[in-house]
């Protein structure tokens, strides 16, 4: 029996529940993310230790960008999705190699620190720092292999 759907809709209704699913369960993380921001609030305020202090200033900051990733994520599903162009992409090739080439020097020296730091504060610091480094190379290097992919796919388009 067809119940009214033919299998492209069936298909079709299946990719929206699911997409419906997926975005609850992003809206869900984002309540999450919330919590932990309060909850890195609420220590920050019962605390005079600057390590704890920091850290969890560090944990909250991260918290927020991440809500903020989130809701990008559910604006490119509920509303238009982002658009990054090859044309805009070779644009900013030059600047975003500058920036690479910036955050792999920065890593090697958080590297090279973390290396020589005997002391368990300094350690946990620099380990922070060298993950935040390592973070940014690879989302950098994401960028790039969209910029290849977009060149790609055009290049192929105008077979």
């Amino acid at each position: 029996m067809n119940n009214g759907h033919n299998g492209n809709n069936g298909k079709m209704a299946k990719a929206l529940e699911m997409s419906t699913e997926f975005i609850d369960s992003i809206r869900k993380w984002q309540e999450l993310e919330a919590s932990a921001i309060a909850n890195a609030r609420d220590i920050i305020s019962k605390t005079t230790n600057p390590l704890i202090k920091m850290t969890m200033e560090l944990i909250a900051h991260d918290s927020e960008k991440h809500r903020l990733v989130q809701q990008m994520i559910i604006d490119s599903l509920t509303k238009e999705a982002p658009h990054l162009s090859s044309d805009e992409l070779a644009k900013l090739s030059e600047g975003l190699q500058k920036h690479v080439e910036a955050e792999a020097e920065a890593l090697r020296f958080a590297e090279k620190a973390l290396k020589q730091g005997e002391l368990i504060i300094p350690r946990f610091l620099l380990a922070y720092l060298v993950e935040d480094e390592k973070k940014h190379l690879n989302m950098l290097g994401q960028l790039d292999q969209f910029k290849r992919h977009q060149a790609e796919s055009s290049a192929g388009a105008r077979r």
